[in-house]
């Protein structure tokens, strides 16, 4: 800068091409943002209940939640932490059917008491078929749910149909429903 408070042409040049990069980058985040937007928009959560990805055993499909390109400061994420970033946040999509479990002594045991309970009183709730209910898990996920889980969980695939990001992964993967 020159004594007399102007800048010098070469200093203008810098200012001008670094506010240029600068509206560049805003546009590229804008567009981005309208994108992922628009994509979200034209694939709605009921086009994708009807995927024909049918998770076995126990795994969960998950839709995730798109990757934010700003931070809560207004700080721009540049592409390549954008492109490494995984979503922690997402909506189940499909829930495959319960996992078989090993009998194991503790619930021949448990059974055991049941039985012997439900010969013993009457006022005993009974239960049509106590040993097929034990020997299967059940995960508390309905579909549609918004739940948390881990950053590197699950196995990415995406929808034939709709070429959607998909996630299928194990309820243990899952922390919380928001």
């Amino acid at each position: 800068m020159m004594g007399d408070g102007k800048l010098s042409e070469e200093e203008r040049t810098l200012l001008e091409n670094t506010k240029a990069e600068e509206d560049t980058l805003m546009k590229d985040v804008q567009l981005r943002d309208q994108q992922n937007e628009a994509r979200r928009k034209s694939v709605t959560l009921e086009m994708l209940l009807k995927t024909s990805i049918c998770p076995h055993e126990d795994r969960v499909l998950i839709w995730p939640d798109p990757i934010e390109s700003k931070t809560e400061g207004g700080i721009i994420k540049p592409k390549e932490v954008m492109e490494k970033e995984r979503p922690l946040m997402g909506t189940v999509l499909a829930v495959g059917p319960a996992k078989r479990q090993e009998v194991s002594y503790t619930n021949k045991l448990l059974l055991a008491i049941l039985r012997f309970l439900e010969n013993t009183k009457d006022c005993y709730p009974t239960s049509g078929d106590i040993e097929r209910e034990m020997e299967y898990a059940t995960t508390p996920l309905k579909l549609g749910m918004h739940v948390l889980y881990g950053r590197f969980a699950g196995t990415p695939t995406e929808d034939p149909e709709t070429k959607e990001p998909l996630l299928i992964m194990r309820p243990t993967d899952i922390f919380a429903n928001v």
